[in-house]
């Protein structure tokens, strides 16, 4: 846990008790800070008498006594208005704070990592980390990935945080430096919370706040829109360009499907590369773009960077193989919880048997037109079915109604079976799991379960 002890005299209010608010109270309490608390759910959630006795309602609050405001992310600071509990504290004059604040101000002798983008943030973050483990560097992993940063634990020397960071965390940062700051893409995403998409973009290059000439500023340049930040945005770091397309940089990493291009802090070279079958897809290469010039700005060869990639076990429900049965491979992507989100998965294999469904995002599926060609059939599951059978039959794609994703799972195995070709099942929803499940990952691990008895029954 981290030691808060920089905090000496001063006082906290956390308000949002899931597990990063649990956690900051925690290292609060056991640094002997004055701390509150609240969450509108109190009264119904499970909470160890320590957090409850902290319990104060925002009503109650001396607000003027109060230093610090640590928010949950997800809770507004302006749009479509600002929280209750935001107005109080800006009122009074109290900082509104997060625990990445709190980790940065206590462990400044150590060099931290931010990684963002709205899709592939955490598979970068957790290959960025193994990486840097790989090669003997101490490293520790949280933030948005889910592993609260106040339960990390301080180094003994000095060593590296890499922290994925989401646009609602980047919007609550002050002073937050990153030594290396990376950004892999930005789509359409959470405008509820940010507006529209220029708040959103300006959330999300917060992470290059208050970098100098020392610091290193990571542009994945696929994205138009990152593309353009690379161009324009006026930073003293030292910018690196990478890439999955541009055959032709003469600066910065660029990752193929057979080799790897790198100009990167004087180290040039070309090393040859097999694309891993667990991180498969152009927005995987990407993903590796990222890591690989972050472990070149560490130092590290360019084999040990290979010999990382290679042996790296991909997080679950990211275009996770599952596995092959007869001539059908099987992927799991149920964190595609936006069409977005789903462009990885269709434009990374052809004869897809498509399952997808769920909650619908704003859009639909239409960001995945240029992609459906790839699709051999779909298998609607979900309350998106009647939306998704007009979309897909004005297109022009063969679909079913499934309603349950195990109905699904077996249609499409048994459609899959007698294709003549190799055939790709592949879970990719486009859309949120609420109406069926507890959470994308519950959706996943439902996938995954029918897979193995299947698998187990050799279908």
């Amino acid at each position: 846990m981290i030691n808060l002890d920089f905090y000496k005299g001063k006082s906290f209010f956390v308000y949002g008790l899931g597990r990063t608010g649990i956690s900051a109270v925690n290292a609060l309490l056991k640094s002997n800070i004055n701390v509150k608390s609240w969450d509108e759910k109190a009264s119904s959630i499970n909470l160890p008498d320590h957090i409850r006795n902290t319990l104060e309602s925002p009503e109650t609050t001396n607000w003027k006594n109060t230093d610090y405001l640590v928010l949950s992310p997800g809770v507004p600071l302006t749009f479509p208005e600002p929280h209750y509990i935001v107005n109080f504290a800006k009122s009074a004059g109290t900082t509104i704070y997060s625990d990445i604040e709190m980790l940065f101000h206590s462990q400044k002798k150590n060099k931290f990592i931010g990684i963002t983008g709205t899709n592939g943030k955490s598979t970068t973050t957790s290959l960025t980390h193994y990486i840097l483990s790989h090669s003997k560097l101490d490293t520790q992993i949280g933030g948005n990935i889910g592993i609260p940063v106040m339960d990390l634990n301080p180094f003994q020397r000095s060593g590296n945080f890499v922290l994925e960071m989401s646009s609602f965390q980047l919007d609550l940062l002050h002073d937050v430096k990153f030594n290396t700051a990376a950004i892999l893409n930005v789509t359409k995403d959470h405008l509820d919370r940010h507006g529209n998409m220029d708040h959103y973009i300006n959330a999300k290059t917060k992470i290059f706040d208050h970098q100098t000439m020392m610091d290193n500023a990571i542009f994945a340049i696929d994205n138009p829109i990152t593309l353009n930040l690379y161009q324009n945005l006026p930073l003293k770091s030292y910018k690196v360009p990478v890439s999955s397309l541009n055959k032709n940089m003469e600066f910065g990493v660029y990752v193929g499907e057979d080799h790897i291009q790198f100009n990167v802090h004087n180290h040039k070279g070309d090393i040859q590369f097999s694309q891993p079958k667990n991180l498969p897809g152009k927005h995987n290469r990407e993903n590796i773009a990222v890591a690989f010039a972050i472990g070149m700005l560490y130092n590290l060869s360019p084999e040990n960077i290979l010999q990382a990639i290679n042996s790296f076990s991909p997080l679950p429900h990211r275009l996770e193989y599952l596995g092959q049965m007869l001539n059908m491979s099987f992927y799991n992507d149920s964190k595609s919880t936006n069409a977005e989100a789903s462009i990885a998965a269709l434009s990374s294999f052809s004869n897809i048997y498509w399952i997808l469904g769920g909650q619908p995002k704003e859009g639909g599926l239409e960001a995945l037109r240029p992609y459906l060609s790839n699709v051999h059939k779909a298998y609607l599951i979900g309350s998106s079915q009647d939306e998704f059978a007009n979309f897909l039959k004005s297109e022009g794609v063969s679909y079913s109604k499934c309603g349950t994703l195990e109905n699904a799972f077996t249609d499409a195995a048994l459609d899959a079976k007698s294709d003549l070709k190799h055939a790709n099942i592949v879970l990719s929803p486009a859309c949120a799991s609420f109406d069926q499940f507890k959470s994308f990952e519950h959706r996943g691990e439902e996938f995954r379960r029918i897979f193995e008895y299947y698998n187990a029954q050799s279908l």
